[in-house]
């Protein structure tokens, strides 16, 4: 198989799926009852340029459809995100979603854990975190696990 041709079936999956949760949450009242709607579009507009992407240029012929992968950085990716989902009680939201920001920016980084790429993935951790926090509690009145944090 070509990886344009799992690119497409990737695409047109995750389009599929995007359409299938934008119609299952139409009856979601407003403020947060909008996020997977939201979230659907932004999902469907990606895969939609995905699949045009792949259909309009030639296809690569690879012998190993994961050559570019690299599979250390993967495993802590997927490895912090279970850490997350097991943590996200006890230690809170903002401190887990912080973490997590930190370490995928840095496993995706290809200096990662360095120094200068810690501290500007942290600074900007704190930043999203803070900003998605307040988008939650204060715009959308939504109530997050807050763990250890005395807010």
């Amino acid at each position: 198989m070509t990886q344009q041709r799992g690119e497409i079936l990737l695409s047109t999956g995750l389009l599929i799926l995007s359409v299938w949760v934008f119609y299952i949450s139409t009856g979601l009242q407003g403020g947060a009852g909008r996020f997977p709607q939201v979230t659907a579009i932004l999902i469907g507009i990606s895969s939609a340029i995905t699949l045009l992407r792949n259909l309009l240029k030639p296809a690569v012929v690879t012998d190993e459809p994961f050559a570019g992968v690299v599979w250390g950085r993967l495993f802590i990716i997927v490895g912090a995100f279970l850490a997350a989902l097991l943590l996200l009680k006890p230690a809170g939201f903002p401190i887990v979603s912080f973490l997590l920001f930190v370490i995928c920016a840095s496993a995706a980084d290809s200096a990662a854990f360095s120094g200068r790429t810690l501290l500007t993935n942290s600074l900007a951790g704190l930043f999203f975190v803070t900003l998605l926090t307040a988008c939650f509690v204060v715009f959308l009145g939504v109530t997050l696990p807050m763990g250890i944090l005395p807010l």
